[in-house]
């Protein structure tokens, strides 16, 4: 073509055809290259890579380019211009000029014919960039996506040739390589040659884990870390409440799972800084699963005449709630049932509804924990607050159950039907898991974060 198009000359990237690239310009340092941009008026312009980096003349440029369309010219707040390029096809210049500033050439487009192994290559290439994808850890997999799209050998060597992490002088030298097969064997060349270096660098790693076991990697760590708060001054009774800390989860009697929770916890809790904002919120959450009272739990009474004896002595009369209380602790009994049951008692102020629940506590020889949800709006005081939320705690029910300190409590919930709710949340929903009796053998407090095995 004989028209004359500005040619933009680029010192650091490659444009690829069918590619776009995204630049930001400083407007003094590249006052010239900002010019180019002012200067278009069809928004079409030749790209190229000089052959010499340090010294930009008609000599240094090469023979083939890439025919760009500028998409996009914006002024940012941060005094720089941002522009989108988007590489169309390969060309060779001609009629190579200086005019004034710029340069400005002619193009003749270039016609690449398919080859009788661009199908073999095609595939080959594909398998080598899939498994090239799944072995290096920096590659991300959104080229694939685009492979959809791409039918010819040409357009995959672009397309793979802009995503891949090669050094610059690499992609000068696939611009100006015509043969879309000989671009495929560099690229293959180019992936197999990185895979060796991530498989070496892995090796040496796997080499190094296994030449440091766990003991020696955690005493070495150890004593860096007390080297490192002694030097600044930060050596104080942390460890000693470490150590302690450590001694009373070695006797918990929970399941393992919980258990390495805690250890978990407490390792990051000896790693911070004694300054760090979340040191106090570790601290308070192990304070509460160590006191939590796991797996501790009162043994019943099992003569039901006894029990009968100590609900007659605290209450006169009321003999059909006592008798029910009986059913339901004889049934019990008998079917060996760990599901404990739930008695509503319902009736005006005064009656004797909460001193009646207290007596049941100690016919059975169990722990009480009372809680008062008259007025509660927020589920947050059932089911707690999740530590993400400075001050965060447990929910009523776990603060309850600490309280009692066994696992077994008889637990009464008092003025159940004073529950409001609002834009906090629906408590009166919240205490289904715990009042269900298929969910609540196994609660769930957002603060512990772990199922308790309590209430049997």
């Amino acid at each position: 073509m004989d028209e004359k198009y500005f040619v933009l000359v680029i010192n650091d990237m490659v444009i690829f055809p069918n590619n776009e690239v995204r630049i930001e310009y400083d407007n003094n340092s590249d006052k010239k290259l900002i010019d180019i941009f002012d200067h278009i008026d069809d928004d079409y312009m030749i790209i190229v890579n000089p052959i010499e980096d340090d010294f930009v003349s008609i000599t240094s440029f090469p023979k083939i380019g890439v025919l760009g369309r500028l998409k996009l010219k914006m002024n940012v707040p941060n005094g720089k211009t941002r522009i989108i390029i988007e590489g169309l096809k390969r060309v060779r210049l001609s009629s190579l000029e200086e005019n004034g500033n710029f340069y400005q050439a002619s193009y003749q487009e270039i016609l690449i014919a398919p080859e009788e192994d661009d199908k073999l290559y095609f595939d080959v290439l594909v398998k080598a960039l899939e498994n090239y994808i799944s072995k290096v850890p920096y590659m991300g997999n959104a080229i694939m996506s685009q492979l959809s799209s791409v039918e010819t050998l040409n357009d995959l060597c672009d397309l793979i040739c802009s995503f891949l992490p090669i050094n610059y002088e690499d992609k000068k030298k696939y611009i100006t390589l015509l043969s879309p097969i000989k671009r495929a064997k560099y690229l293959i060349e180019d992936m197999q040659h990185d895979l060796k270096f991530v498989e070496l660098e892995q090796k040496i790693e796997a080499e190094v884990d296994k030449e440091l076991n766990d003991t020696q990697k955690e005493f070495f760590l150890r004593e860096k870390i007390k080297a490192m708060q002694k030097e600044l001054g930060e050596a104080n009774s942390k460890d000693d409440e470490v150590e302690q800390f450590s001694k009373k989860i070695s006797k918990l009697k929970c399941n393992n799972k919980v258990k390495d929770k805690i250890k978990r916890e407490l390792n990051r809790y000896s790693s911070l800084n004694s300054n760090s904002p979340e040191v106090g919120m570790i601290r308070e959450y192990l304070e509460w699963m160590i006191h939590l009272p796991w797996n501790h739990y009162t043994k019943d009474t099992s003569d039901l005449v006894k029990v009968k004896g100590i609900l007659d002595s605290s209450h006169y009369a009321l003999s059909e709630v006592k008798e029910r209380i009986l059913e339901y602790l004889a049934v019990k009994q008998n079917t060996n049932n760990l599901r404990s049951p739930i008695l509503c008692l319902v009736g005006p102020p005064g009656v004797g509804k909460t001193s009646l629940a207290l007596s049941i506590a100690k016919s059975l020889n169990r722990k009480t924990a009372k809680i008062s949800v008259g007025g509660i709006n927020d589920e947050a005081e059932i089911v707690g607050h999740r530590r993400t939320y400075i001050g965060a705690n447990p929910g009523r029910i776990i603060q309850g159950i600490r309280k009692a300190g066994t696992a077994n409590p008889v637990f009464i919930i008092d003025e159940i039907d004073k529950m409001t709710k609002d834009i906090k949340g629906d408590p009166a929903s919240s205490l289904l898991e715990v009042l269900d009796p298929e969910q609540n053998s196994k609660f769930s407090d957002h603060y512990i974060e772990e199922n308790l095995i309590f209430l049997k």
